[in-house]
């Protein structure tokens, strides 16, 4: 059996009178890439913040690699090896390209606060490994190119994407959430930006992906899990959800004309899971 880097059971949100979510539950393997999709409003992006604690549960659990997460603070989740990106982007502009990579990396410093305050070899030497390794992660997302010293503002809105991808990997997380990665990126920057995914999943960082990109999500993820108004509605390879009729219905409606779509891996072209946004 595959082991599980997450699992989330049962788990409930509400906002007021709102349903958020409501009872969902899945897992996410070890070495997978899974989607979570739905149409506007599913509630795809309450599960990012609830496994990041930024959100509590109503009701349910949700753990990583077996220990409880729920109930804990963001900071410990990311010591449990959880790093995410976020739907729009959220950098420290004023800051550097290095610089905003190098914060991640603080997630697994050793130095104590007097080693820091007073500038001392370990916190010297730890400094200039946190430098080495971010330098290392924008290499891996393809901003090698970029002076490290430039300001984050200047980049382009795909590079800015690039480099939060950056930042995550730089926490050395187990489980990455990629939230809308591909939001306004040219086909060409989605078509690397899949390959980056998967090069990601290939250094053995499992990932959990939200995307309205279909062509995206049904080339790069083994499995996909489909959420409507908070509801789990379907869950399975892609070529599976692509054809269940409670997708189609929820993405265009029950007497909608289904068109085709690129064929999923492994086998020919299905009808479509349709586009979110």
């Amino acid at each position: 059996m595959s082991e599980p880097v997450l699992q989330v059971d049962e788990a409930s949100k509400r906002f007021g009178g709102l349903v958020a979510l409501d009872r969902l539950s899945f897992q996410v393997d070890r070495g997978q890439i899974k989607a979570l999709i739905g149409p506007n409003g599913a509630g795809k992006t309450t599960v990012f913040n609830l496994i990041t604690a930024i959100h509590a549960l109503d009701g349910g659990e949700i753990r990583v690699d077996g220990e409880r997460a729920s109930g804990l603070p963001s900071y410990r989740v990311a010591k449990l090896g959880v790093a995410r990106t976020f739907q729009n982007v959220e950098l420290f502009t004023n800051m550097s390209v290095l610089e905003n990579v190098m914060v991640g990396a603080h997630a697994r410093t050793r130095a104590g606060l007097l080693s820091a305050s007073l500038r001392l070899p370990a916190m010297r030497q730890e400094e200039q490994r946190m430098a080495e390794q971010a330098r290392e992660c924008l290499r891996l997302v393809g901003l090698a190119d970029v002076p490290a010293d430039r300001e984050a503002r200047s980049l382009s809105f795909g590079q800015q994407r690039l480099l939060e991808v950056a930042r995550a990997l730089a926490a050395e997380p187990q489980l990455v959430l990629l939230d809308e990665p591909a939001a306004g990126l040219s086909t060409a920057e989605t078509a690397r930006l899949g390959e980056l995914v998967k090069r990601i999943r290939d250094l053995g960082v499992t990932v959990l992906l939200v995307d309205h990109d279909m062509d995206l999500v049904m080339r790069i993820s083994d499995e996909v899990v489909v959420l409507d108004h908070g509801v789990k509605i379907a869950e399975g390879q892609p070529r599976e959800v692509q054809r269940d009729p409670r997708v189609i219905a929820a993405y265009l409606g029950e007497d909608s004309a289904v068109p085709d779509l690129p064929a999923a891996p492994g086998g020919p072209a299905t009808r479509p899971a349709g586009e979110g946004n």
